[in-house]
């Protein structure tokens, strides 16, 4: 699994979550989580953190070492919909037909 969306449901990511997932890249992260747990992202691929909230919202999640110098936090959820929207719009543009 290369990229995850976390429910807006969902108020943590507990201990160890993601622990090893070297395939993962990306993850989306609602504002509704306010806790990340201890090593939650240890040892995994992970290089893309898209952050449904304020920066200010943010900096209060309570994340417990999961340091990754490597990684890009993106605060904002205006990427996510660029992202889906390039997508919605390159699956449209394959479906219809050529206009010659």
């Amino acid at each position: 699994m290369k990229e995850i969306t976390i429910p807006g449901n969902v108020k943590s990511i507990e201990d160890d979550a993601f622990v090893g997932c070297e395939s993962l890249k990306s993850i989306s992260i609602p504002s509704s989580v306010t806790y990340i747990g201890y090593c939650a992202f240890s040892y995994s691929g992970l290089t893309d953190v898209y952050y449904d909230g304020t920066k200010e919202q943010w900096n209060a999640i309570e994340i417990v070492n999961n340091a990754n110098e490597a990684t890009t936090i993106y605060v904002t959820a205006k990427k996510i919909r660029e992202q889906e929207e390039a997508e919605e719009n390159a699956k449209a543009a394959k479906s219809e037909p050529d206009q010659a």
